[in-house]
């Protein structure tokens, strides 16, 4: 790999677009079996394409009717109301029962993968630099305004300017902590 050269790292769960749709104020419903932490994009589905488990598919109830047992292990967002019983078994999906505009909803589950490789990049540039925990908790605390979910931050090295990031964070971290629940544990 090339010095300013990046790979992607992170792969995501149905279960965190879930919690992205939510936030965004949708209804949803989450199902969440044979999630795993796989997905590197979303993709419209349209009939003769050729379904990866990489990726999650934006499908309309009316589409998945008739093909539901095509989806077998294959991660799905459906727009419009549809009978749970009819999702594959072992198939995480999420059914959006609020879906006046589809494109809307399908730009926010990009929106996901979008913010997710940002922070990514962000990352792994911080590694580069001179306090490189200091450029991971910044690249995170941005992302937590919209994330929920807990971030742990592990220390693998004394030398890495844990002195540092803890004097400028310890304010900071400690409003986080009440409101956002971050939780950063030195090992």
């Amino acid at each position: 790999m090339k010095k300013n050269e990046f790979q992607p790292g992170f792969r995501l769960n149905l279960r965190i677009i879930a919690d992205a749709l939510d936030q965004y104020g949708k209804k949803i419903e989450y199902y969440g079996s044979g999630d795993s932490q796989t997905l590197t994009g979303v993709r419209l589905y349209a009939l003769g394409i050729m379904l990866k488990p990489e990726y999650v598919y934006f499908i309309s109830s009316g589409d998945l009717v008739s093909r539901a047992q095509m989806f077998q292990g294959i991660p799905m967002v459906i727009s419009g109301k549809i009978n749970p019983d009819l999702l594959p078994d072992n198939t995480p999906a999420i059914i959006v029962l609020d879906s006046d505009n589809p494109l809307e909803i399908f730009s926010m589950v990009q929106d996901v993968f979008d913010r997710m490789r940002q922070w990514d990049i962000r990352l792994q540039a911080s590694l580069s630099q001179r306090h490189p925990l200091q450029e991971i908790l910044d690249a995170s605390i941005m992302n937590l305004s919209f994330w929920r979910k807990p971030v742990t931050v592990r220390a693998w090295r004394r030398e890495t300017g844990i002195k540092e990031a803890g004097r400028r964070w310890s304010h900071s971290l400690r409003s986080m902590i009440l409101r956002q629940m971050l939780f950063i544990r030195r090992g």
